[in-house]
């Protein structure tokens, strides 16, 4: 196959043979990495150049009317938001962390004074204290 390309000067046809597979000559571009093979490729976002495996993907999401409703993830965010914010107003979070801290406190004493009692009370007490503060998360 004839390269496609014109020359600028005279407007005649190049008289190249063209690359296989390509439309145009070595001269005219025709061994330029294309796509992803591109050294200029950056995301493909804007490539014409489209793998034959994502044309369908493509397809597929222009055509789904939801791709873009995100009104349920929304609404949960907005209730969890909410939810976050009534506890910071009640102190909910620094108060399990003093209450963690101070458990904390009790069983290192325990432990230093070898108080295998006092250890297993506030060990137990630090784990509640823990699995509230989970169960509230």
């Amino acid at each position: 196959m004839q390269c496609q390309a014109k020359a600028k000067s005279t407007g005649e046809q190049c008289r190249r043979r063209a690359v296989k597979g390509m439309r145009v000559c070595t001269v005219h571009g025709g061994l330029t990495p294309h796509g992803i093979a591109s050294p200029h490729f950056k995301t493909g976002r804007y490539s014409k150049v489209l793998p034959g495996r994502l044309m369908d993907r493509y397809r597929e999401s222009l055509s789904d009317p939801e791709l873009l409703n995100l009104r349920s993830e929304i609404s949960l965010l907005d209730a969890r938001v909410g939810e976050v914010l009534n506890s910071l107003d009640t102190g909910e979070s620094g108060r399990l962390w003093r209450e963690l801290q101070s458990l904390r406190s009790l069983f290192l004493t325990a432990q230093r004074k070898r108080d295998e009692v006092r250890m297993a009370e506030s060990l137990n007490d630090l784990l509640s204290a823990i699995g509230r503060g989970s169960a509230d998360f």
